[in-house]
């Protein structure tokens, strides 16, 4: 329900050797890729849940 933070990345125990991650988030359910821009209501990365996952994991793809 909320973005992706360092703390919820650090939680998820993301082996190492893993490149390649799809989360599943709320964005699918409410549609909002078929929505017009700017919808503020969208789950992402917060700035330290991105630098989390560059800094601690092998993971060169990120999905929604």
């Amino acid at each position: 329900h909320t973005n992706i933070t360092a703390e919820s990345m650090k939680s998820l125990n993301i082996p190492k050797g893993v490149r390649r991650v799809l989360f599943r988030t709320l964005n699918t359910d409410r549609g909002l890729m078929w929505k017009a821009a700017g919808d503020m209501s969208y789950v992402g990365f917060t700035e330290d849940g991105a630098q989390w996952l560059v800094d601690n994991t092998d993971i060169k793809l990120v999905g929604d």
